[in-house]
């Protein structure tokens, strides 16, 4: 086991002391900025900074959107068939779910946040061949889209 010495004790403290020196001197001298802050100013400061984000989230916008017209392969209305394969459910498992085909329309579009691909909003058709409001689900990792003329 060691044992520290009286100048480790001693250096210790000094250091200590150095430290908490130095912290109110940067804490006063914030506190001081701060302090001499008047309301308008903070109100202007504030006012800025919103304006400097809403501007790099509407850049943000433009170019998903750019993104997306550049690089979609249906448009919004679009009547699409979506194709799922057969496939196996859960490690190990016998169930299989078969193949199958239904008829949806595009409704909109989004960039992935996994792998910034293009993902397609759709909905359901109904029997009638028109657009049904309930949301239909495809795995782009799976299922096929084509177009319906």
């Amino acid at each position: 086991m060691k044992y520290k010495t009286n100048i480790c004790v001693v250096c210790e403290n000094i250091c200590e002391s150095v430290y908490f020196v130095l912290f109110l001197i940067i804490s006063n001298s914030a506190a001081e900025k701060i302090a001499k802050m008047t309301k308008e100013e903070f109100i202007e400061k504030t006012a800025e900074q919103d304006r400097i984000r809403r501007k790099a989230s509407d850049k943000l916008v433009d170019i998903k959107n750019a993104y997306i017209d550049s690089n979609k392969r249906f448009d919004v209305g679009d009547k699409i068939e979506i194709k799922s394969p057969e496939r196996k459910v859960g490690w190990g498992s016998s169930k299989v779910i078969p193949e199958s085909t239904r008829i949806a329309f595009v409704v909109g579009h989004k960039v992935s946040w996994y792998d910034n691909s293009i993902e397609y909003l759709v909905k359901k058709a109904k029997k009638d061949g028109t657009v049904s409001s309930v949301n239909d689900y495809y795995q782009s990792s799976f299922d096929v889209l084509t177009l319906l003329s």
